[in-house]
């Protein structure tokens, strides 16, 4: 996941955090969490857990459903 290395700072992280079993927990101060944030993080979703805020859950799940929708 290289691409993430040289995104993440452009997408507002503050904080990196090794957690466990080769985690890390990031944190992001972002005012783009209606659209930029959420298409950014569909690139590489299958392997994050969004722990906060349910909102962010809810628009990566909208545009989730709206592009298979989409290509069906």
């Amino acid at each position: 996941m290289g691409f993430l290395v040289n995104s993440k700072k452009y997408y507002g992280l503050t904080q990196e955090t090794d957690v466990e079993n080769g985690k890390v927990e990031l944190t992001f101060e972002t005012e783009s969490i209606k659209d930029g944030f959420p298409r950014w993080l569909i690139t590489f979703a299958d392997y994050a857990t969004i722990l906060e805020p349910e909102s962010l859950k809810q628009q990566l799940n909208d545009l989730l459903t709206q592009i298979a929708i989409k290509h069906q």
